[in-house]
């Protein structure tokens, strides 16, 4: 088969926009210019950086103080996030992630999703995590040059993954609190 894209797609629909498991960084770029990569913009207001950040836990780097290349200091996660807020700032009409999300924690991915699905972005997620399946409600395999299929997620599959994730997370943000609690008891033994 062949998959067309209009011409006048770019202007008025907003284009598309690739996010790989390896997103690139501007070396010894500043955190403006990885938001706005590849265009090179004056200024970005700090209140515009804030609204690319929260939606995907990254507000702290608006407050480093070190000249540190971003693009070496990151960790994987933290650079997926970004290009996911650099997708927000392009504000594309379609997004193809290809594992974009792999080195993301289920809390931050779900949030990703959310943003995505409420700015009305639509998504083609090349994923091996079950997880993006309830964002999802038709599944392309493709396997082989000549074998393919397509399948409509199944809503009652869905909805348990919706479930099953929510009790995970859930779960996981009990654990860091109680995580938490004891460093907090230990630092205080500490100190006595």
């Amino acid at each position: 088969g062949q998959i067309r894209r209009p011409k006048y797609c770019a202007t008025q629909c907003g284009g598309v926009m690739f996010c790989p498991q390896t997103p690139y960084l501007v070396p010894n770029g500043s955190l403006q210019d990885q938001l706005t990569y590849p265009a090179t913009v004056p200024t970005l207001p700090s209140e515009v950086m804030r609204g690319l950040l929260e939606p995907v836990d990254l507000v702290s780097l608006l407050d480093r103080k070190d000249d540190a290349d971003l693009a070496t200091v990151l960790s994987l996660g933290e650079r997926q996030r970004l290009a996911i807020a650099r997708l927000l700032y392009w504000k594309q009409a379609m997004a193809i992630l290809d594992e974009c999300t792999s080195a993301i924690g289920k809390r931050i991915e779900r949030s990703v999703y959310q943003i995505l699905e409420q700015r009305h972005i639509s998504v083609v997620t090349v994923a091996h995590r079950t997880t993006a399946l309830q964002w999802h409600s038709q599944v392309l395999t493709i396997s082989g040059p000549d074998s393919w299929s397509l399948e409509t997620v199944d809503s009652e599959a869905r909805d348990w993954l919706i479930r099953t994730d929510s009790d995970d997370i859930a779960s996981a943000e009990r654990q860091k609190k109680q995580l938490e609690e004891q460093a907090a008891e230990l630092a205080q033994m500490a100190e006595q």
